[in-house]
């Protein structure tokens, strides 16, 4: 009798189990709920597998993989953060003109910590990191070097504009070898390398024939602030 009554509840939680998994299948047949998923999960899941495995250059896989993962955590982190009452501080001497929250600060820590576990030969150069430091650290020859801005555009965030991203490079020998940038209020992620550029996976045209010379192209300028502490 035992054995009977043990063999019919394993019984029960297969037939549960299947049931479970018929029902997932007949949600996420919902057109909606694929468009949920596909947004959600399914989005992310082909830019760090599919498209890094057979868009990027081998020797980048990795190093784009894992710049990709921590730019959609940054901008998490960034969206969660937007509507809260943000703690600021200032780098420059005037207490007006660079400002610095707890979620650049906190963004930038993440990004260091999940570059040096991945790579722990790397160099990396963070904008709060370097701003605590009080100079912008060198480039050592032939030793790959991560450039962070966890939050671009923090005058922005500190004022409620959502026109701010998170920007993460990588460069050797002071060369660009790719770039991550994501915005997370578009939830849009675009990423270059290697002479190709990409928008959520889609490969952006890149036509070099048309923009002959700078009179051909679009220029966007930004000229930053005066940062000179005397007056002229």
């Amino acid at each position: 009798g035992g054995r009977a009554k043990d063999r019919f509840k394993k019984m029960d939680r297969k037939v549960v189990v299947v049931a479970t998994a018929a029902t997932v299948c007949v949600v996420m047949i919902n057109k909606d709920s694929l468009t949920w998923w596909w947004k959600k999960l399914g989005r992310k899941w082909f830019w760090r597998k599919f498209c890094v495995w057979y868009r990027v250059p081998r020797h980048l896989r990795k190093e784009v993989r894992v710049s990709i993962s921590l730019a959609y955590k940054c901008g998490q982190a960034i969206v969660d953060a937007a509507q809260a009452q943000k703690e600021t501080e200032f780098k420059d001497t005037d207490g007006t003109l660079d400002p610095c929250t707890a979620t650049d600060k906190s963004n930038e820590k993440l990004v260091i910590k999940g570059l040096r576990r991945a790579f722990p030969r790397h160099a990396i150069i963070g904008e709060e990191s370097a701003s605590e430091l009080g100079a912008l650290p060198g480039m050592i020859k032939d030793q790959p070097t991560w450039i962070v801005d966890p939050i671009d555009g923090t005058q922005n965030f500190v004022h409620g504009v959502s026109l701010c991203c998170v920007s993460i490079g990588l460069a050797l020998n002071g060369r660009p070898q790719l770039g991550v940038v994501y915005d997370p209020f578009l939830d849009e992620l675009f990423l270059a390398v290697a002479g190709s550029a990409f928008l959520d996976g889609r490969e952006l045209n890149l036509d070099k024939d048309s923009v002959a010379t700078l009179s051909d192209a679009l220029v966007l300028i930004d000229p930053g602030y005066e940062r000179a502490t005397t007056s002229k």
